[in-house]
């Protein structure tokens, strides 16, 4: 049974199925087949979101559809470009920065795509790259928001294994900044390869400066947000609130405030993200039952440790 289970959700998953429905159909044939009732399915599902820290998922999508929708993430991009235009790869380079700017306060990269994407795609067309290369690396960059604080995945991982959220969170910080730093060396690559536009002149301290100020507040949330959390001042569901308040507070004192219209996209656009994330999570907890009940990690541990080379003195 524990093979079937396992090849069910792969054959779903290579078919092109959605990630819910590979994990749930096979999760489903398995408690009818196994004489559970059907009432344990809904239970678990619903056991696995009532989670607290789970509480800071819709909270930090929100944050990131709300800089979006308040066009916050136009001043990052104007900071990111003016840093980063003159460097080989132009405004690819600008589209990665941005995304590792953004993805400070978002945790996702479908925030990340959604709003400073469509930004960087346009401006990359305009300057003579093309739509394909443009989509590609707007793609590749905004896979660092998942890696780099506040990661919904990490925080999502973290209320499943009951692991300190904080450190796994500090923990991608290092690994978010490598992959910034490889794919930005790969642009300057595919830069000289190919010849790809970029700014005439490096900016004047002036012109820095110009931009630098106006994203200046949209650019502390990070730092806000990492550090209140470093500090213990407080845990991640609650930094997710302070970061919607800052990012509301500064759109108004700032940024000329939201119209309700707008307001009312966000949560709805949070809305439907928080859904599509979270039913995965759900789904995934009526797996778990098939899982512990036919020790799957038990049967694969021992073949997947026998792929592994450890040194000599590892017992």
């Amino acid at each position: 049974m524990a093979v079937t289970l396992i090849l069910a959700f792969v054959a779903l998953f290579i078919l092109g199925f959605p990630v819910v429905i590979a994990i749930a159909v096979p999760a489903l044939l398995y408690v009818i087949l196994s004489g559970f009732p059907l009432e344990l399915v809904a239970q678990r599902m619903t056991y696995a979101l009532d989670s607290f820290p789970l509480v800071a998922v819709p909270v930090f999508i929100f944050a990131g559809s709300l800089m979006n929708q308040a066009g916050i993430t136009s001043y990052i991009y104007r900071f990111a470009h003016t840093l980063g235009g003159r460097v080989p790869g132009g405004l690819a380079q600008v589209n990665v920065i941005g995304s590792l700017i953004f993805a400070g306060t978002s945790g996702a990269a479908l925030a990340d795509m959604g709003g400073l994407g469509r930004i960087e795609i346009r401006a990359m067309v305009r300057s003579g790259f093309s739509p394909a290369y443009a989509a590609a690396i707007t793609g590749a960059s905004a896979v660092v928001g998942p890696i780099f604080p506040p990661s919904i995945p990490l925080v999502i991982y973290g209320a499943a294994t009951s692991t300190s959220i904080v450190q796994l969170l500090i923990g991608g910080i290092m690994p978010a900044l490598l992959y910034t730093g490889l794919l930005m060396l790969t642009v300057v690559w595919l830069a000289y390869k190919y010849n790809h536009p970029r700014a005439e002149r490096w900016p004047t301290f002036r012109q820095i400066w110009a931009t630098f100020v106006p994203a200046l507040p949209a650019l502390l949330a990070p730092v806000l947000l990492v550090g209140g959390m470093l500090d213990g001042l407080f845990t991640p569901t609650e930094a997710a609130s302070i970061t919607v308040a800052y990012i509301l507070l500064i759109t108004v004192i700032f940024y000329g405030g939201i119209t309700w219209e707008r307001l009312r996209f966000a949560l709805f656009d949070a809305v439907k993200t928080t859904s599509a994330v979270l039913i995965i999570v759900a789904a995934a907890a009526g797996f778990w039952l098939g899982r512990g009940n036919e020790q799957i990690a038990q049967i694969f541990t021992p073949g997947l440790f026998s792929l592994l080379t450890l040194p000599p003195d590892v017992t």
